[in-house]
């Protein structure tokens, strides 16, 4: 990961071997892109939330 991104250092490094996951994640964006998003799931013909998690699995 970019260090720039994350700063220099972790301080949440945790292990996660024994931790299950919701699934979820909350990030709060500027309400422009907010709507640029939902535009562009719009535009091809899906949710939101299936065009945010093809974005980020790319």
């Amino acid at each position: 990961m970019d260090q720039a991104l994350i700063g220099k250092e972790n301080k949440h490094n945790v292990e996660t071997e024994d931790k299950t996951y919701s699934g979820r994640l909350s990030v709060r964006i500027p309400k422009e892109l907010h709507k640029e998003l939902i535009k562009a799931a719009a535009e091809n013909n899906v949710s939101l939330n299936q065009f945010v998690l093809y974005k980020l699995s790319r």
